[in-house]
């Protein structure tokens, strides 16, 4: 008898987390089960499949295999789980809903008697919606590429109090893209992404830049990975398995980026924070100069400080793609907000503040005049960044206070 196969159905899987997330219950093997539509049939009848994860594109395709389903896959019109059953016929569920719900209570996003803006046309908008009505929005609108409410009109809904994005856009690798602008809405409340790949896309930082409550979708993955593995399983896991797992993805995933003066110690500190939580090291004016074949005092005295920032930009914006590294930026990358955004998304900021009499100024072209530097860029990088951290003393001090910030 073939072993027992469980996974996630999808087109294109590179970006998923389900593996891990599934193999952390410790039960069973978890597969990425990449299908092309038209293999789709052949595959589900095989025999050692016994439970399937499903996304994008076959949550609705998939409806017309399963022999049951359950209530809320039947009033959704949308399948994320399938389960097969003694009989080797599949039953389908959907667990999305679930984490959707967690999400909205994680943002503390309340729909009740709000307009709600879906952008999406496929099975996580079936869910969105559904989720929506229930919690008693006023109106649900769809907004799709073709629909009668579509990104040509957007402004015939600038009232809308609540954001959803259930479309790829903005997803790995193409984490610089957006499905509109938070300034469209001028009376948004709460913004929900249903990516996870970066952990926040410019559309959720865009509104957390505004204070409004914004949430990605990471939680929901995770919860709906727990609602399958029930299923799969025929058992219950404890209540706070998703928060610890959440919790632990996060400290996988998201990058440390060092930001502050040149001169400050973001190089040696990133290095020995690297060494000790054994991830890859970037130092964004190291990788220009191994690019390059010149330092960053040699290319603006050169090619000017102009032609610096925007090689540096490059830099910022193709190693922000990357998750679970340590990244120490130059000292002028976060004057430029376009970097400051690609760096948010996947990573946490933390600027490294040193007295100006401490900073090491041999070889930095821009800090001939240090305190006027300091001055102009001090509220920069307090205003860029999620915690502070405090370099007076030895640097192995200073990265141990990072790590006890990062297990908080």
């Amino acid at each position: 008898m073939k072993e027992k196969q469980y996974g996630l159905l999808g087109k294109a899987l590179k970006h998923s987390y389900s593996k891990e997330i599934h193999e952390s219950f410790g039960k069973y093997n978890y597969e990425l089960f990449q299908v092309e539509p038209e293999d789709l049939g052949s595959f589900l009848i095989k025999e050692e499949l016994a439970g399937l994860n499903v996304t994008i594109p076959y949550k609705k395709e998939v409806i017309k295999y399963c022999e049951t389903l359950s209530e809320e896959a039947v009033e959704i019109g949308a399948v994320n789980t399938m389960v097969r059953q003694q009989n080797g016929a599949w039953a389908g569920y959907n667990t999305d809903h679930a984490g959707f719900l967690y999400l909205l209570e994680q943002a503390k996003i309340t729909l009740k008697n709000k307009k709600v803006l879906i952008f999406g046309s496929g099975g996580t908008f079936l869910t969105a919606s559904y989720v929506a009505k229930k919690e008693g929005a006023s109106e649900v609108v769809c907004i799709s590429r073709t629909g009668e409410s579509n990104y040509e009109n957007l402004h015939l809904h600038k009232d809308a109090q609540i954001l959803i994005n259930t479309t790829p856009v903005g997803m790995f690798p193409h984490i610089d893209k957006e499905v509109a602008s938070i300034n469209e809405f001028p009376l948004c409340e709460g913004v929900i992404d249903v990516i996870y790949n970066p952990l926040r896309t410019r559309l959720v930082l865009q509104a957390k830049e505004k204070g409004i409550p914004a949430i990605g979708g990471l939680g929901m993955l995770v919860k709906q990975a727990v609602q399958a593995y029930s299923l799969f399983m025929g058992e219950g896991l404890p209540k706070e398995t998703t928060r610890e797992i959440l919790k632990e993805l996060y400290k996988q995933k998201e990058n440390i980026v060092l930001t502050g003066m040149p001169g400050c110690g973001k190089t040696a500190i990133g290095k020995l924070l690297a060494e000790s939580m054994q991830r890859e090291f970037i130092d964004t004016d190291e990788m220009i100069f191994k690019e390059t074949g010149r330092t960053a005092e040699e290319l603006i005295n050169t090619e000017g400080e102009h032609y610096f920032r925007q090689y540096e930009k490059e830099i910022v914006k193709k190693v922000s793609v990357q998750t679970g590294i340590v990244i120490a930026t130059g000292g002028g990358a976060v004057l430029d907000e376009e970097n400051v955004m690609a760096l948010k998304q996947n990573g946490r900021v933390y600027f490294i503040e040193r007295d100006i009499e401490k900073l090491a100024v041999l070889g930095r072209p821009l800090s001939k005049n240090i305190q006027q530097l300091y001055i102009e860029r001090c509220g920069i990088y307090q205003e860029t960044a999620d915690v502070k951290i405090k370099n007076n003393s030895e640097i192995q001090q200073t990265v141990q206070y990072i790590l006890k910030e990062i297990e908080k």
